[in-house]
């Protein structure tokens, strides 16, 4: 029953990481702080069961796509995004939203 417990809290994981990723916008005059990430309850909920449950190259991604875009968002002046921080972001999110999408599928 645990086995199919953890089956079922994975495809919530991925389905919760799936969304947020579909609501993230990106363009150059948008505020840095708290942009492009996960929401702080989204992730602050999903931490421990992320490495746990899903599989570690894609829990290494989530993880580092996070706090990537943790890193740009405030790393950028006066509350506007230098375009190649935009296409960064953009691209991360595409990739990671593909990932997202084929493991919940599997």
């Amino acid at each position: 029953q645990g086995r199919i417990h953890d089956a079922k809290r994975r495809k919530v994981i991925l389905l919760a990481l799936e969304e947020e990723l579909q609501a993230v916008e990106f363009g150059v005059n948008m505020p840095g702080a708290g942009f492009g990430g996960f929401s702080s309850q989204t992730f602050d909920e999903l931490f421990s069961d992320i490495p746990a449950l899903l599989p570690a190259a894609v829990a290494q991604d989530v993880l580092r796509y996070h706090f990537r875009m943790k890193h740009l968002a405030l790393s950028a002046v006066k509350a506007s995004l230098p375009p190649s921080h935009v296409t960064e972001m953009a691209e991360r999110r595409d990739g990671l939203l593909d990932r997202v999408r084929f493991e919940r599928r599997s």
